[in-house]
């Protein structure tokens, strides 16, 4: 029979071997989870404690509140609190709708709403829309990142280095519908129990296990699953009540700290002190039915002995997806100097191109962006050549590429622009009123975009472009990159004298666009 005091004793144990990825994965999780009305931030990840008693600062409205804010805006905010709001770009327009309205699926209608189709949505569509959006992300997303986390919890008992990405194990295994249909299943039941209130707190209890054999099993259906979960709680609901009941000054400190013991100790201690409940109870329940080895048949989760790294993702009972190849071109291969500084030059280019359509297309002028008088702008350039000496060796992890990219072309571009402001004395660029900007410098949007295109550098443009490069002759090469420094150096240099002060710069002032008169002014009453 298991104890308490064996539970919290093991969970510690399993705490202290993978403490930062727990905290990480409990946080995105609990946020994401809590995000769109969910069980909130600071929550139980089996739901074992009602949401009355969980810190959630981020509890949604309902849709007729909503959509009543997003209409009449100038009912709930002053003037100051407009005026001090980021007004630039898409992800201002975003940001400022998912901060009136609490709701982010809400919040991104509206900004498609005024975007696009420029406010004659009607509120009725979008509650529709919304609704149905947030059902799936539900259904598909939040439950099934519960289970999800039950499976990377699991893995960390017996394995040190458990990876992030485990609590996606059931898209790896195609066995996403299957677990989403099983914790709809059990979503289903408990609400229909609820009318009882109190055979809605036993079925809490007795469905308990249902997260957690979904992730040792993603392949059995949610009526078995919540049958096998009846039978393991049967004689441990009372058991497990009191060991939530353990729990309560954790959960004063945690309001007393204002959520931050919950998230950097609490939440993912008790996710391990669950999962090693789990674990008994498994054990527990497979020596009085061992016919149920068909579902329990993880043998590479609870081997029972020495720990090791990571899971034997290969002895998994389900068949794996096959990985796929996701870029076709030879992205780790080895660049010539000739190959970097022609590449220099062509992505110089593509960055003037790219600024110069801007400006052509959204004020009907044409604009020679830089402080050269060339046609290339020489950030672009800079930063794909250092995307490939730096990063390439990282290219093999996309989503860390992608984050390292963003980080290099921030400080590139940070800088540059302070480098400009300080020995010239003008600004070239201005990010001034844009969501998350630092000094006007470098914004959030524009470095999501720059991770997108120096993604598309490393993996698709500089190796398709390479082998064209290769098709010309040495000689040839040899030319082009002599014309080309000799060219760019005698820009530079003149430059340097006479910078490009006059279209190279844009008047930032004179786009921003004038405050609506509902904000320039208070709202009667």
């Amino acid at each position: 029979m298991w104890t308490r005091g064996r539970l919290k004793k093991e969970a510690k144990r399993v705490l202290l071997h993978n403490y930062w990825r727990m905290v990480l994965v409990f946080v995105l999780v609990s946020y994401i989870t809590g995000a769109t009305g969910g069980l909130g931030l600071i929550t139980s990840y089996n739901e074992s404690i009602v949401e009355s008693t969980t810190y959630n600062p981020l509890k949604g409205k309902s849709n007729s509140e909503i959509v009543d804010e997003i209409l009449n805006p100038e009912a709930e905010d002053s003037v100051e609190e407009l005026q001090n709001r980021p007004r630039r770009g898409v992800l201002a327009g975003v940001f400022n709708n998912v901060t009136d309205s609490g709701s982010f699926v809400f919040g991104l209608l509206n900004s498609i709403n005024q975007s696009v189709f420029q406010d004659r949505i009607f509120a009725g569509i979008i509650i529709f829309v919304g609704a149905v959006l947030m059902f799936l992300f539900w259904t598909f997303v939040e439950n099934v990142l519960l289970v999800g986390q039950s499976r990377f919890i699991l893995e960390c008992d017996f394995y040190t280095k458990t990876e992030v990405s485990r609590t996606a194990f059931m898209v790896t295994h195609k066995k996403l519908t299957n677990t989403a249909m099983v914790m709809l299943r059990k979503s289903i039941y408990l609400w229909l129990w609820e009318i009882t209130i109190a055979g809605g707190i036993i079925k809490h209890y007795s469905y308990a296990m249902v997260p957690f054999i979904a992730a040792e099993n993603p392949a059995v259906k949610g009526k078995e699953v919540i049958a096998l979960s009846r039978k393991m709680m049967d004689g441990n609901k009372w058991e497990m009540f009191l060991l939530d009941l353990s729990f309560l000054g954790w959960y004063i400190l945690g309001v007393l700290t204002m959520g931050v013991s919950n998230i950097f100790y609490f939440g993912p201690y008790r996710q391990a002190v669950y999962g090693q409940l789990y674990k008994r109870l498994r054990e527990e329940f497979l020596e009085n039915h061992p016919e149920y080895t068909r579902v329990f048949n993880d043998a590479a989760l609870f081997p029972g002995v020495e720990t090791a790294e990571k899971y034997p993702v290969e002895e998994f009972p389900l068949p794996v997806r096959r990985s796929r190849k996701w870029v076709q071109t030879d992205y780790m291969k080895k660049y010539s100097v000739r190959s970097y500084i022609l590449l220099f030059f062509i992505f110089s280019f593509i960055g003037w191109l790219w600024e110069v359509s801007l400006h052509l297309f959204t004020d009907g002028i044409f604009v020679n962006r830089g402080v050269l008088y060339g046609p290339w702008l020489p950030i672009y350039g800079s930063g794909g050549v250092l995307i490939l000496i730096f990063l390439k060796r990282f290219a093999k992890k996309p989503v860390l590429t992608y984050f390292l990219i963003m980080a290099l072309c921030g400080t590139v571009e940070y800088t540059t622009a302070w480098y400009l402001e300080t020995f010239k004395g003008k600004k070239w660029w201005d990010y001034s009123g844009y969501f998350l900007n630092l000094d006007g410098r470098i914004c959030a949007e524009g470095l999501l975009v720059f991770g997108l295109g120096g993604c598309a550098f490393i993996y698709i443009l500089a190796p398709a472009l390479d082998d064209l490069i290769q098709k010309i002759s040495r000689r040839v090469q040899l030319i082009l990159c002599t014309v080309l420094l000799l060219a760019f150096g005698g820009d530079f240099i003149y430059s340097q004298i006479h910078p490009n002060e006059g279209k190279g710069i844009t008047d930032y002032e004179s786009m921003v666009p004038a405050a609506p008169e509902w904000m320039r002014t208070e709202k009667n009453g």
